[in-house]
């Protein structure tokens, strides 16, 4: 595997990250369980 394909395939993963967590609303989530679990109600 060379270097400029481990970058490709690095990119993408990064890229599909970003995209799973560009709603508004996953941010809001995550926000709120950075200091733990929380009850949902």
């Amino acid at each position: 595997m060379s270097t400029q394909q481990s970058k490709e395939e690095f990119y993408q993963l990064h890229a599909h990250l970003c995209k799973a967590l560009a709603h508004p609303t996953r941010l809001l989530i995550i926000d709120e369980l950075r200091d733990g679990p929380r009850s949902v109600s």
